[in-house]
């Protein structure tokens, strides 16, 4: 795969003990970006898209929070997917969610 890694907000300031903190979980989330999100060359330019992915990491101030955002260009969260593997896990997952609750699934434990 070809991905393109664009940060945004360099500037922010973040403490150290956060950055600490942060660190693993923004690692695992980029890589799930990689290895869920963008797909291979082959299939984004079939798609329209450029062969090179982009993940883009945003860093910002609101109010008296900090916001760290992980976006990627890729194929985007599968709701049929996602409610099976809910249900495999023994979740309460009916076909009535809305995609909203069916996009908060992935953070549900396990």
């Amino acid at each position: 795969k070809k991905v393109e890694l664009v940060t945004q907000g360099e500037a922010t300031e973040l403490d150290k003990s956060l950055v600490e903190k942060i660190t693993d979980p923004l690692t695992h989330l980029v890589r799930n970006s990689c290895d869920h999100g963008i797909e291979m060359p082959a299939d984004r330019i079939a798609k329209g898209k450029p062969e090179t992915g982009t993940i883009t990491l945003v860093a910002s101030h609101q109010g008296g929070s900090i916001v760290i955002e992980v976006r990627d260009d890729g194929r985007g969260l599968n709701r049929e997917k996602l409610i099976k593997k809910a249900r495999e896990k023994g979740i309460d997952a009916p076909d009535t969610m809305t995609d909203a609750e069916v996009w908060n699934l992935i953070f549900a434990p396990g």
